[in-house]
C-alpha cells in the first residue's frame, strides 16, 4: 500500500517553519511522508541564481531548525511559485499540499502581485491546505 505523502511549501519565514512543524506533527499521526519544497523565483531582471548553492544553504538552515527532515525529502527548485509547487506535488506523487500564508508582510505587495496561495489552490492537481 502506497504511503500518504504530504508536500509542505516553505519560504523560510518564521510562519512557514511553524506550518512545517504542524505538518510534521500531523504526518506522524497518519504515519505519512513529509516532503518539503522551496521555490526560488527568478526574473529577467534578476541575476542568474546558482540553484545548487541555494539548495545546500537552504537545507542547512532547514536542518538547523528541523533536523528530522531528511535531505532526500527537501526539494529546492527554481520556477514560478504557483506552477512549480503543483508540478513538484505531481512528480512526488503527493496526496496533499500544506502551505502557510506568504512571508511578505506588506499590503500593496499582495494587492498588486496577487496571492501565491490563492493561485496554488486554484491550479493545484492535489488538495491544498493553506
Amino acid at each position: 500500500m502506497k504511503k500518504f505523502k504530504i508536500l509542505v511549501a516553505i519560504d523560510f519565514s518564521n510562519d512557514s517553519f511553524t506550518v512545517l512543524q504542524k505538518a510534521i506533527n500531523f504526518s506522524e499521526k497518519l504515519h505519512s511522508i513529509v516532503d518539503v519544497v522551496h521555490v526560488v523565483e527568478g526574473s529577467f531582471f534578476s541575476p542568474k541564481k546558482d540553484i545548487n548553492s541555494i539548495r545546500e544553504n537552504s537545507f542547512k538552515k532547514l536542518n538547523e531548525r528541523l533536523p528530522q527532515i531528511a535531505k532526500e525529502n527537501f526539494h529546492c527548485v527554481s520556477g514560478k511559485i504557483k506552477d512549480t509547487i503543483g508540478t513538484t506535488a505531481e512528480i512526488l506523487n503527493s496526496n496533499l499540499i500544506i502551505m502557510g500564508k506568504s512571508g511578505e508582510r506588506y499590503f500593496l505587495g499582495d494587492f498588486y502581485m496577487g496571492s501565491h496561495t490563492k493561485d496554488i489552490v486554484r491550479s493545484s492537481p492535489v488538495p491544498v491546505i493553506g
